[in-house]
């Protein structure tokens, strides 16, 4: 067991590192999930606005006005 560990220490360490970096993302996005934030910037411009379904900054449910 001793050798294994011996012979992959640095391919360990590098999972272990990615292990937790991966997790502190998941952990932000929930963080700001629950917190209401989002990274969406609002309808303007947004080529997904029609397919959105949050009440945005517009007060709109995710369509744009067409005037």
């Amino acid at each position: 067991m001793l050798q294994f560990l011996q012979n992959n220490l640095g391919t360990i360490v590098v999972a272990a590192v990615l292990i937790a970096l991966i997790t502190l993302v998941i952990v932000k996005f929930v963080k700001d999930k629950k917190a209401g934030k989002s990274s969406c910037g609002g309808c303007a411009g947004c080529p997904n606005a029609g397919n959105c379904h949050r009440n945005d900054a517009c007060g709109r449910y995710g369509k744009q006005d067409t005037k």
